[in-house]
């Protein structure tokens, strides 16, 4: 404790602010839409004008300069469109550009904030204790429910917390199978946290997730193949190594709950496709998907703006099941398109600066990770405006590849100013 407040004793007004927006958005999923805000002011006022002139005069050249202004252009199409043709009366389309807003004043923020190494050490260490303090909360719950979706609770729990944690968990993923020469204690820490995250994720009992994490590991694969072959066999062993804790847990709380096995078969047979269904394998999604297609196709340059999705389809849906068709229906297709565009350069983005950097530029690897999860999530589920604490946490990841931390190596030193 003591070595807490000489640590925070030697801060300076700017790095205060650096910590309050971090906690804002790695325990922002613990508090109200409301705490958030004011924590986000609090942060804000500890910026001086300085670093307001070097973060929006700053040059973006090349793949970075085509990212921010496809990002800008996007949102503006969100604002603007919805504003001027949406279907809701006058006063509902005002009432509407709230949430964009709130979205950009998130994404603006990163880059005053993610700016030096100090920025990344912290947002990893508390977005690792968020997301382990959050499966910790979420693993009595699944308990408590005999292992049974309740889409009642369908944006609490359980859609809400595999979207978190898968995440957060990107740190996890980073800290256990990237860095190379930590210490046993740190290595074996990092698996008990990954088994726990993973674990939470697997019992949600969303196929969805399931897919998310075999994409992520399967990305880091690639990371591995990509930069650095020799190493190949220590990922290998640590994934093993892993795969046997989560069936160790599975094992401990199938002692507890015998009927966890009763929840798993349904998705284990949508899963492996048993009865050849297809609308069983995408749990109807496939009915959801061509309805909100047929309906987006009547409006297909205009969308609807941010009219309630479940007031126009017959299938009483609360929303289309997807980003990219959440996104049509708010606003036409070309957003979509654009929001397409925005995820493929973000992937380039990733893969080019590891390729010319190294590993420990630690942002690239997590930003990759996150938008391979958006990418999965995003696709099967409307993980483009879900709940604030959800969306305002992804839309942060990928607006930082405009940040100035984006090309700091992990390594590097803070200096006084916090820059």
């Amino acid at each position: 404790m003591l070595g807490l407040f000489e640590f925070l004793k030697k801060l300076n007004k700017y790095q205060y602010g650096q910590l309050i927006f971090i906690f804002a958005i790695t325990a922002g999923p613990f508090f109200s839409d409301t705490v958030r805000k004011v924590l986000f002011f609090l942060s804000i006022f500890c910026i001086n004008k300085t670093v307001f002139y070097e973060t929006f005069h700053c040059r973006r050249v090349g793949a970075f300069k085509r990212y921010a202004y496809t990002l800008i252009f996007f949102w503006a199409c969100l604002i603007l469109i919805p504003l001027v043709w949406g279907v809701d009366d006058v006063l509902e389309r005002v009432r509407s550009i709230g949430w964009p807003l709130e979205m950009i004043l998130w994404v603006c923020a990163a880059q005053l904030f993610a700016r030096d190494a100090f920025f990344i050490e912290n947002v990893k260490k508390a977005s690792i204790c968020a997301c382990v303090l959050y499966s910790l909360i979420a693993i009595p719950f699944f308990i408590s429910t005999i292992f049974v979706i309740d889409h009642t609770l369908y944006y609490a729990w359980p859609w809400s917390a595999g979207s978190i944690i898968s995440c957060l968990s990107a740190w996890i993923i980073y800290q256990l199978f990237i860095v190379n020469g930590v210490s046993r204690w740190h290595s074996v820490m990092c698996s008990f946290f990954y088994v726990l995250t993973s674990f939470v994720m697997f019992m949600t009992l969303y196929v969805t997730f399931w897919v998310v994490m075999a994409a992520q590991i399967l990305t880091t694969l690639f990371i591995f193949v990509y930069l650095f072959r020799k190493r190949i066999s220590i990922f290998i062993k640590k994934i093993m190594l892993i795969i046997g804790g989560i069936m160790l847990v599975f094992s401990m709380v199938f002692m507890i709950s015998p009927k966890i096995l009763t929840a798993i078969e349904p998705q284990y047979q949508q899963l492996l496709m048993f009865n050849k269904d297809v609308e069983a394998f995408t749990s109807k999604r496939n009915l959801v998907w061509k309805e909100a297609i047929g309906l987006i196709m009547e409006r297909p340059l205009t969308g609807y703006g941010w009219a309630e999705y479940e007031n126009y389809n017959k299938l009483s849906m609360g929303h289309t099941h997807s980003s990219f068709l959440q996104i049509a229906w708010t606003a036409g297709l070309f957003p979509a398109v654009l929001f397409i565009g925005l995820l493929l350069q973000l992937l380039y983005i990733c893969i080019r600066t590891l390729k010319r950097s190294s590993p420990d530029c630690v942002l690239p690897v997590v930003v990759l990770l996150v938008a391979v999860a958006f990418l999965v999530n995003g696709t099967l589920d409307n993980l483009f405006n879900a709940t604030r604490k959800v969306s305002m946490l992804y839309w942060i990841y990928l607006s930082l590849p405009l940040c100035k931390a984006f090309l700091i190596n992990k390594f590097e030193g803070v200096d006084n100013n916090g820059k």
